[in-house]
This record gives structure tokens, C-alpha cells and sequence, in this order.
């Protein structure tokens, strides 16, 4: 027999998957919001190179103050800045500025 303070520590609790961090989800609903702005004022190519170049200074600069950016894992660590579905902010941003340039 177990005592019932310990069994509530010793439960098996239901594992989600967390797909995003609350920093990713910042920047990415601030990037969705900046480019719909953008895009009404000044056109889709000028919106995609400036949410590209913000998402990637923006998510750089937070990982440079979280840890050195010369060691290769700052750059992909979640925990180091935003993520969404296991993919860091700055790839997202490099990919809306290739979109921006190339079209």
C-alpha cells in the first residue's frame, strides 16, 4: 500500500508534444502582423524582405543573449530562442527574405 501524497508523484502523466515555445509564437504572430501591415502599404516583396530580416535579428539577437552564437547548438537549441513545429525562427525568416528577393 502506497501512501497518497507519494502516488500523486508516481503517476504516469499523459506526454503532449509541444510544438512551439511562447518566444516563437511571440515573434511569429508579431512577423504575421508586421507583414499583413507591410503588405497593404508598401507590397508583398517589400513585406517579405522586412519580416524576413526582422525574424532573423530578432531571434539572433535573443539567442546571442542567451548563449555564444559561435557553438553551432545556440543556433538550433529551443531553449536557446523561438521555435516553431522544431524549426528555429531564423530559418523562417531566411526563408520569407528568399521569397522577398526572388520574386
Amino acid at each position: 500500500m502506497t501512501d497518497p501524497e507519494v502516488a500523486v508523484f508516481t503517476q504516469r502523466l499523459p506526454m503532449y508534444p509541444v510544438f512551439f515555445n511562447l518566444i516563437g509564437l511571440a515573434m511569429g504572430f508579431t512577423a504575421i502582423v508586421l507583414a499583413g501591415v507591410l503588405d497593404a502599404f508598401l507590397g508583398t516583396r517589400v513585406a517579405f524582405i522586412s519580416v524576413g530580416l526582422a525574424l532573423v535579428a530578432a531571434d539572433l539577437i535573443y539567442r546571442s543573449r542567451r548563449g555564444n552564437l559561435r557553438q553551432p547548438s545556440v543556433l538550433f537549441h529551443p531553449e536557446r530562442g523561438g521555435q516553431v513545429m522544431f524549426i528555429p525562427i531564423w530559418a523562417f525568416g531566411a526563408l520569407a527574405l528568399a521569397l522577398g528577393v526572388l520574386t
